[in-house]
């Protein structure tokens, strides 16, 4: 899991999620999360109904418990906020984001 997560920083088909704000966007945003872990369930729960109602079902439901030991080793510092994931980043063209019609997204 650890060799995963370090060989997915280097990996362009990947983003690693590193805290409650990065995942919530994520899921927010409609990305493909693949998997996510903390250290601390409870407070995880609390923080993630407090800041992202929104997404705290998705975000407790996504995140499995992991012993603080291994949780260290998927992220070079432990995130004050005690989770950490990784998405499929998606297949963009950035000639077509650009030409497409509209105002947004550009």
């Amino acid at each position: 899991m650890i060799d995963r997560f370090r060989a997915a920083r280097r990996d362009p088909s990947l983003a690693v999620l590193e805290g409650l704000h990065a995942l919530k966007h994520a899921l927010r945003f409609g990305a493909r999360v693949l998997e996510a872990y903390t250290d601390d369930a409870p407070r995880l729960r609390e923080l993630a109904e407090a800041l992202a109602p929104d997404v705290a079902d998705d975000i407790v439901a996504l995140a499995r418990p992991l012993d603080p030991g291994t949780f260290a080793g998927l992220a070079p510092t432990r995130h004050p906020t005690g989770v950490v994931a990784l998405a499929a980043r998606p297949d963009v063209d950035p000639a077509a984001v650009v030409a497409a019609p509209g105002p947004a997204p550009v």
